[in-house]
């Protein structure tokens, strides 16, 4: 993970630097600068999970810890076919529902970040335990958000473009 997360630095700085390089550009610059940095975030938190796991000595996942990273997965599928679509707007609809399906897993993980934080004040009393469980669900939290902040930067693009 941390090596693929070093690859998306140094593809947001090319992308940032390209900007300032290139006359024309497929999409608003601002656009692009949005999307390339939320697509870093995603990969930063993605990193940070296990970094954070491991500092914390934390290797008991929680049935909805479990569930969250299914969902980040789902969601970090349907960023990939977001992007890899906005080269063509002839996939436009196909973007705007794959955004909205983002939208819908986006939800899911609220959901089960809710069910999962309530487990852990109803069943834990251990501080420790509590603060770094916590912590971790809000870094899965901020992953699938992030996703959703992709997914409303594409929208915004393609609706601007149809």
């Amino acid at each position: 993970i941390r090596k693929i997360e070093s690859e998306a630095d140094e593809y947001t700085k090319e992308i940032l630097t390209s900007l300032h390089k290139t006359f024309i550009t497929p999409f608003d610059r601002r656009e692009i600068r949005e999307l390339a940095m939320a697509l870093d975030d995603i990969i930063d938190y993605m990193e940070d999970i296990p970094q954070s796991a491991k500092i914390y000595g934390h290797s008991n996942f929680t049935p909805e810890m479990v569930a969250l990273g299914q969902i980040l997965l789902r969601a970090s599928e349907k960023v990939r076919d977001a992007v890899n679509m906005l080269s063509d707007m002839k996939n436009a609809e196909r973007i705007l529902r794959t955004c909205g399906e983002i939208n819908i897993i986006e939800g899911e993980a609220d959901h089960v970040m809710r069910a999962g934080m309530h487990r852990l004040f109803a069943e834990e009393s251990d501080a420790r335990t509590i603060i770094r469980s916590k912590e971790l669900y809000d870094l899965f939290e901020m992953a699938v958000d992030s996703c959703e902040d992709v997914s409303d930067v594409i929208h915004g693009v393609v609706l601007e473009r149809i």
